[in-house]
């Protein structure tokens, strides 16, 4: 009987001890999470990510506005490309019809050689 009162004593010692060791765990886990989230609020009340934040949005902007023009100065240069090709074949056809000296543009005669 003695030895079973004593396994009783400690398996409660034992379950007390478990006990605490969570409760403790517990207590030094909050106080590091208190301790993060008083970090991040010191951080972020200071306005430096506000600040990081802001130029980030403007560089992205600038980024965006200049993509922009470079792509409408794509397309300009582009369609002066088309513009200019089709001046040349219009001067060639040109050249062709004061070649034939033709008045009735519909009846060129088709040089073959």
């Amino acid at each position: 009987m003695h030895s079973y009162t004593s396994l009783c004593i400690h398996s409660g010692y034992s379950k007390m001890k478990k006990i605490i060791n969570y409760i403790t765990n517990k207590y030094i886990r909050t106080k590091y999470r208190l301790g993060v989230i008083d970090r991040r609020y010191k951080l972020f009340s200071c306005g430096a990510p506000l600040v990081l934040l802001m130029s980030l949005t403007i560089s992205i902007g600038t980024f965006l506005i200049d993509l922009q023009y470079q792509i409408k100065n794509s397309r300009e240069q582009n369609i002066n490309i088309r513009e200019n090709k089709l001046l040349e074949e219009k001067n060639k056809l040109l050249k062709i019809l004061t070649d034939y000296d033709c008045n009735d543009y519909e009846n060129i005669p088709i040089k073959r050689e």
